[in-house]
């Protein structure tokens, strides 16, 4: 159910604001949705009631006017953020240099290049979508 409702959103949905409001709405309602959705990049986090976290959208850099997308914190120590892109290939460079946390995500409806955003972990919806599609299953 939750795979064919990306999908429909997929059809209907071509903004990428729209994409991550619904995505931190569902992280937000669905906490096993919100610990898929995080560890599909940081696979070794670790997300219960001893390490509460904090999950926000559209968080602002202190020292610019960049914002990123998906920013969450682990006990005030641990930060990191999600960048959700579509068909936007601009150079994010000054996300490193605004947020230097522990990680970077970076997803994307098109396969991204691996010399581009070195340091960053990168993903596409379309293996989210496999990956529920999978956990579904089981």
């Amino acid at each position: 159910m939750i795979v064919q409702l990306f999908k429909n959103l997929g059809e209907r949905l071509w903004n990428e604001n729209d994409l991550s409001d619904i995505t931190w709405a569902m992280c937000e309602t669905i906490p096993e949705f919100k610990k898929e959705f995080l560890t599909f990049f940081f696979d070794d986090l670790i997300i219960d009631e001893n390490h509460p976290l904090e999950l926000i959208r559209e968080h602002h850099s202190s020292n610019s006017n960049s914002r990123v997308d998906f920013y969450f914190k682990i006990n005030d120590e641990q930060k990191y953020f999600i960048e959700c892109k579509i068909y936007d290939r601009n150079n994010f460079k000054n996300y490193d240099e605004d947020f230097p946390y522990n990680g970077k995500g970076l997803i994307t409806n098109y396969n991204i290049s691996s010399k581009e955003h070195t340091n960053w972990v990168k993903k596409e919806w379309k293996k989210f979508e496999e990956r529920l599609e999978e956990l579904l299953i089981d």
